[in-house]
């Protein structure tokens, strides 16, 4: 007797409930059944590795409006849409970054160049520094003031253009003494700008966003024009560098404490974000120095072989620092054991002049003096994306938006860019499916990242013809200075010529 095999299935197993849902799948996960899954994979990762490097546009925006080079920036700490740039002119403007528009501008601010900028941590002000010896703090919502300012303005021509059409012929006494007295009570004394400002915005001779009546909240002033600035994440005062590290109150007109050992010029000041007391500095000795403000004292003192530009702290691991150096590379220390870097990060050209971590600590953008700004992550050797421009200038300044979506490079050309930090993910949102597939091939160019076809083409980059040719040069000299010190080792007594590893080799000594 023959055997037949039924298949049994419910129908409402297979049953759409709505014309939305997708008919149900049964599949088989047993690798036997597909014997080629992984080959489909690896060509699935390259696919998508290619339409990465097709669809990489990292370039969003260009946000013009300074008249020099742009010196430093500030993200506001509670809002990820504020940026406050300042220039080597002295001028400082707020802006608007999910709208590219600038907000309101302060003209001279600073009777020389602009070196610092920093936001409180309650974002209601931040405060600036400049090379004419002063710091100044402003108010954070001089924007809405501009903004109420214009509504207003463009109410009362609306209500003017209304009164017009209806009363052609007729005109009743006391409706414009209604309107403008409504109009007064609609705006408040402090949120009123100047008559010249009305003539000036109406007749368009001031660019817009421009306020010229913004005064400084508060103002310090130092003896010796200052270089950096940072706001204690805690408590009401802010720390200065120029030839010495001051520490300032908000109460107070004179420095609370001053700091030195040794340089001539402090670089640059950040204050840790966990241990809110210890501060760190880069000196034009090339030193790096910890400065611990309860104690009134430094603790210890890292000298390297070149200079240190700026260093940023890492917020998700606040022991660890990277420094910006004069050498073209990177260097991550851990404040507990200076003695040796914890990794170096090369790939720029030129001297490192900025360097901002991201929100997530997991990565940090850097900008040099070659007119590039590369992304490193915080245990990579080498840079995972490299930005440039034909007409990008010396990049100053970094920094990272909020939410890590974005970075923000300002050069002297007088222009800020905006960038994608994943230069192939789109800016608009994606469905659902969209959304569940692209992360699949993400986690496909994850897994298989280390097959040779697929690594090739994520390490594929257009450089610049310079970056190009000094990378190459740099190479070879690497590459002989490391094959004279095997000979020289190889032909020397055991032991004269000990092996010092690259993480090494630019430090001199430790002082504590």
């Amino acid at each position: 007797m023959v055997k037949i095999k039924c298949v049994s299935r419910s129908e409402e197993d297979f049953t759409r409930q709505s014309t939305r849902q997708h008919y149900r799948i049964f599949r088989n996960p047993a690798p036997v059944v597909h014997p080629l899954e992984n080959a489909r994979e690896v060509k699935r990762a390259e696919n998508a590795a290619k339409l990465d490097r097709i669809f990489a546009k990292p370039f969003i925006c260009s946000l013009s409006g300074h008249e020099d080079s742009v010196s430093c920036m500030a993200t506001s700490p509670t809002n990820l849409t504020t940026l406050v740039s300042g220039s080597s002119d002295g001028n400082i403007l707020t802006w608007d970054i999910s709208r590219r528009k600038r907000l309101y501008g302060v003209p001279k601010a600073h009777s020389g160049a602009v070196t610092g900028i920093v936001f409180r941590p309650d974002a209601r002000g931040f405060l600036s520094c400049g090379r004419d010896k002063s710091v100044k703090m402003f108010l954070a919502d001089q924007s809405q003031r501009l903004e109420k300012k214009k509504r207003a303005m463009s109410t009362k021509s609306n209500n003017q253009i209304q009164n017009q059409d209806s009363d052609d012929d007729i005109k009743i006494e006391g409706e414009d003494n209604e309107d403008s007295d409504d109009d007064d009570d609609n705006s408040d004394d402090n949120d009123s700008l100047s008559d010249d400002e009305d003539k000036a915005m109406e007749s368009h001779k001031i660019a817009p966003g421009y306020l010229k009546s913004i005064k400084p909240v508060q103002s310090w002033i130092g003896a010796n024009p200052f270089t950096s600035i940072d706001f204690h994440y805690s408590q009401p005062q802010f720390v200065t560098s120029g030839p010495k590290v001051e520490l300032w109150s908000l109460n107070r007109s004179a420095p609370i404490h001053n700091f030195t050992w040794g340089a001539e010029t402090i670089q640059s000041v950040k204050f840790n974000p966990s241990e809110h007391n210890i501060l760190a500095t880069t000196g034009s000795d090339n030193t790096v120095v910890i400065y611990d403000s309860r104690l009134a004292s430094p603790t210890q003192k890292l000298v390297m072989k070149m200079r240190a530009n700026t260093l940023c702290w890492n917020p998700m691991e606040p022991i660890n620092f990277v420094l910006a150096s004069e050498d073209t590379n990177l260097y991550t220390f851990d404040m507990r054991k200076l003695d040796i870097a914890r990794c170096v990060h090369r790939d720029h050209v030129f001297a490192v002049m900025d360097v901002s971590f991201s929100p997530t600590g997991l990565e940090f953008v850097s900008g040099g003096y070659d007119s590039t700004v590369r992304i490193f992550g915080k245990d990579s050797g080498h840079s995972r994306e490299i930005y440039h421009t034909k007409r990008m200038g010396h990049v100053l300044s970094v920094r990272f938006s909020g939410d890590s979506k974005y970075i923000l490079s300002g050069s002297d050309d007088h222009n800020i860019r905006m960038w994608k930090t994943n230069a192939s993910v789109p800016i608009r949102s994606m469905p659902g499916a969209e959304k569940r597939k692209f992360d699949y091939l993400e986690k496909l160019k994850e897994r298989y990242e280390s097959v040779p076809q697929i690594r090739r083409i994520f390490k594929h980059r257009q450089l610049p013809q310079l970056v190009y040719k000094l990378k190459r040069k740099e190479r070879a000299v690497r590459g002989k200075a490391r094959r004279k010190e095997k000979n020289v080792r190889d032909h020397s007594k055991p032991g004269t010529v000990p092996y010092v590893p690259e993480r090494q080799k630019q430090i001199v000594r430790v002082i504590e």
